[in-house]
């Protein structure tokens, strides 16, 4: 593909059907670092990838991409094309509408207190896991989904008292 404006909300990915989860997957510009990515996993006794496996694969459509995956098994690959991905879209016109009411957002109080205490929430919390990992010695994943859920429960309790905030 061409870059071009009608393709700037576009996405492509692919999805891997397998059953097993023993698999590995190298992805780079071109065949030579795929080739060379799966030579240092071999070579190298400490080489680990991530702990999550993921079966799809997102990509930019207007660069060159080569995906290998190494398994025993059979597994077959499906390329998805979208022509418009909607989020993208959504959050381009969010972002446009944000920059043109920059005006009225700077001078806007109630705009100032939310983003303050949102950020001001999302710090805490931050801090506070992190605390509390350190405290307990837990592992680094189970830090992240501590995080995870300190953070959904206070987004949700602020969410379903929103009005209870605002009138009070």
């Amino acid at each position: 593909w061409e870059p071009s404006l009608a393709q700037f909300w576009s996405s492509v990915s692919m999805k891997l059907d397998l059953t097993s989860s023993d698999y590995e997957v190298y992805i780079g510009p071109n065949l030579t670092t795929v080739h060379h990515l799966n030579q240092q996993s071999e070579a190298a006794w400490f080489y680990t990838q991530l702990p999550w496996r993921t079966k799809e694969f997102k990509f930019s459509p207007f660069q060159d991409t080569c995906i290998a995956v190494k398994t025993a098994k059979k597994y077959s690959m499906s390329l998805q094309i979208k022509k418009i991905n909607y989020f993208m879209f959504i959050f381009t016109v969010l972002g446009i509408v944000t920059f043109f009411m920059a005006p009225t957002l700077c001078r806007n109080q109630f705009f100032h207190f939310t983003t303050g205490i949102s950020a001001g929430i999302v710090l805490s919390v931050l801090i506070l896991t992190y605390l509390v990992q350190r405290r307990l010695r837990a592992p680094w994943m189970s830090w992240i989904s501590l995080l995870y859920s300190l953070s959904l429960y206070f987004i949700t309790t602020t969410w379903y008292n929103l009005k209870d905030y605002l009138t009070e």
